[in-house]
């Protein structure tokens, strides 16, 4: 391939609290003045499955703050199926994130049980609300996650602490209930599922995060039960208003080095790209990519995979096929599963997509090229794209174009 990329950074908005930590128990004594007490000693503190700048930190200084309250807090892991829909496989994933009680200060608790705390009526159809057994005995639940855009539909609600009451909590059986309408849960259910759930009173409050462009912790507030619902929606609008993003609004191609359940729940953040891939959904409006090849994966979970067009035996020998489809099917997006045509290596795969765009007379193709869709800072891009993002203020040239390299696996030499 005669084609060079050139290496460019973007420069987000460095928005990170100064002290998560004081600003965290500001948050925490303000809600303590107003609700006067605790129902009794157990609280379950609730933790996903999702890596959350300073989360061990937010966590721990929530424990010690609920101790100095007279409290025995004790983790639960709040994921839905995820980890393989075993309970000790997600206490480890917990621990992966710096959850477990060395750290945290409090003993993480893990079980797939679950009780049913009601019902309630949506749609035409009954949705039961399940809990996680232990939070549900336990004499109170403060929710702790990251408040974000969700990857499968946009609404006033989407990926926080409502949907892990809702999901999280409710464990394997709570997400296969949840997801068994696809997105008519996720865009009708959501709400009225976790007003039933904090209706019933055990829920004492919800710690609210916020990260930058840059992943870092931006904001932090505790929510009453009676406010979640509305100020979450605020808090969506001001997530993805500072929200990673591509600096461009149309590519022929992009081409990702991995992927990864860490990275995003599908895989390839569906926000960044642009395609949603559930059937019978739009995509979202910006960006449109003609093509998009996906190299290698970080874990054996591939969910998301199919959001790609090309991808490489490397990754696809990377499958852990299981667990992959436990979490397909739990989504019901089968879509998302599929697995793109499948290429030798890096080399092979970027020529076809180059070749296959030559065909429908692209000989210029706009590319660009980015570690994953978490990491949108440093990228590289072919010079139709460069010629383009340079006139943006956020947007650099890092260094002079070079050739596209691999080694002798036919892996692309690129430094992050």
């Amino acid at each position: 391939m005669n084609m060079k990329i050139t290496r460019l950074r973007r420069v987000f908005p460095d928005r990170r609290l100064p002290d998560p930590r004081q600003t965290l128990v500001d948050r925490l004594q303000r809600w303590w003045n107003q609700r006067k007490g605790l129902p009794g000693r157990r609280i379950a503190i609730a933790a996903g499955s999702r890596g959350i700048d300073r989360l061990p930190e937010v966590t721990a200084t929530l424990v010690s703050f609920l101790r100095e309250q007279g409290a025995s807090p004790f983790i639960v892991p709040a994921m839905g199926s995820h980890a393989g829909a075993n309970a000790a496989s997600q206490e480890r994933l917990l621990a992966a994130l710096g959850i477990d009680e060395q750290v945290v200060g409090a003993p993480v608790c893990s079980s797939m049980d679950t009780v049913q705390l009601g019902e309630v009526e949506v749609s035409g159809r009954t949705w039961p609300l399940m809990m996680d057994r232990l939070a549900a005995e336990a004499d109170g639940i403060v929710l702790v996650n990251r408040i974000k855009p969700h990857t499968d539909f946009s609404g006033t609600i989407e990926s926080g602490l409502l949907k892990m009451l809702v999901v999280g909590l409710g464990k394997e059986r709570g997400a296969q209930v949840f997801h068994s309408q696809g997105t008519v849960g996720l865009r009708q259910a959501l709400v009225p599922m976790a007003r039933a759930l904090l209706g019933t009173g055990k829920v004492l409050a919800g710690v609210a995060l916020l990260e930058d462009a840059q992943h870092q912790l931006a904001q932090v507030d505790v929510l009453s039960p009676e406010e979640m619902v509305q100020r979450e929606s605020e808090f969506l609008k001001l997530a993805k208003s500072w929200a990673a993003d591509l600096p461009i609004e149309q590519l022929d191609g992009l081409v990702i080095s991995r992927m990864g359940k860490e990275i995003s729940g599908t895989g390839i953040d569906t926000n960044v790209v642009g395609r949603v891939v559930i059937a019978n959904e739009p995509d979202f409006p910006r960006p449109k990519i003609s093509l998009i090849g996906v190299s290698d994966l970080t874990d054996g979970n591939a969910t998301g995979v199919g959001i790609a067009d090309f991808t490489t035996q490397r990754l696809a020998g990377k499958i852990n096929a299981a667990v992959t489809a436990r979490n397909i099917i739990t989504s019901t997006f089968l879509e998302r599963g599929k697995l793109p045509l499948v290429w030798r290596d890096d080399r092979e795969m970027i020529q076809e997509m180059v070749q296959l765009l030559a065909r429908r007379g692209i000989g210029q193709p706009r590319l660009i090229f980015i570690r994953d869709t978490l990491s949108l800072e440093i990228f590289y891009a072919t010079e139709p794209v460069v010629r383009e993002v340079v006139e943006r203020q956020d947007v650099s040239v890092v260094a002079e174009p070079i050739p596209l390299e691999f080694d002798g696996d036919g892996r692309l030499l690129l430094g992050w």
